[in-house]
Order: C-alpha cells, then structure tokens, then sequence
C-alpha cells in the first residue's frame, strides 16, 4: 500500500511516534526497535492488515532514508535526544568543556533551533557533570589538606 493511505490510518502524532520508536538509539531497526513498535502496534489496537500496511509504509521510508545515506529526522520534524554513549562523553567532560565556554554556545544553538530535547539533556548533563567533577577535587583536595595538616601537628609535636 501506500504511505499516504497507511499514515491516514493512524494520526500524524502516532506515525511520528512510531518513526520515533523506529530511530531511537540506532540508525537501523535492530530486533528490539522492531519488537518495541510491534508492541505499540498491538497496544493501539490496529488490525493485522493494518499493521502490515504500516510496517510495509515504515520499511519503505526507511529504506528511502538510507539510500539518501542517512535518516531524516530533522526533515520530519522530530526531536531525537542524545545516544547513550553521547550523554557519557558530556557527562564526563563537562567542566573541561565549560573551561573553553563551548557547551554555551551548543545550548544558545539548540535553544535557537528549537530542538528543546537535546538542549534540557545537554543543559542538565553539563551541569550535573560539573558537579560530580568539583565534589570529586574538593573531597580530593579535603583529603590531601588532612593529611598535610596532620604531618604539620607531627612535626610540631615532635620538636
């Protein structure tokens, strides 16, 4: 069938979320993305030629996207947030990053072009991220300063 007849079954919000379901986490439909849209198929109560003509719908565009070398996401018009391993990489090199002011200018970016997703993730990674890394010097430094203040009474108490 056709993409226009299967996305006319179901409202531009649910094949938006689908799609997203699709895209999350991987370029390509792994067996867990499909079985998680099956799922949602299945919990909207689509019939089974329904489903068939939407999962023939999504494979085709799908298929369009990669032939053009990469998902259009952005063209759609969805918001897809940072991988995992993206939000790892902000989390632990926050502070280092805000030293050169670069993640500010990445959030005026996304707040510019409305994609509120990934500015809250960046925003809240950098900033929790910051704070891991200046508890981690201070609780380092408190130790050091113990222990070097705990030499000084040594010495003293030993003259």
């Amino acid at each position: 069938m056709s993409k226009s007849l299967s996305r006319n079954k179901l409202s531009k919000l649910q094949w938006e979320e689908l799609l997203w379901i699709s895209r999350t986490k991987r370029d390509f439909w792994s067996s867990d993305t499909k079985r998680l849209a099956k799922i949602e198929l299945d919990n909207r109560k689509v019939s089974s030629t329904e489903k068939d003509e939407l999962w023939d719908s999504i494979n085709e565009e799908l298929e369009i996207s990669f032939e053009n070398g990469f998902l259009n996401t952005e063209a759609d018009g969805i918001d897809i947030g940072y991988s995992n391993y993206q939000k790892f990489k902000i989390f632990i090199t926050a502070p280092f990053a805000l030293g050169r002011l670069r993640p500010i200018g990445d959030l005026i970016g996304l707040f510019s072009e409305k994609k509120m997703k990934k500015f809250w993730e960046k925003l809240i990674l950098t900033l929790l991220g910051t704070i891991f890394w200046v508890s981690i010097f201070l609780i380092w430094w408190n130790h050091s300063e113990r222990g070097r203040l705990k030499e000084i009474q040594n010495y003293e108490l030993n003259e």
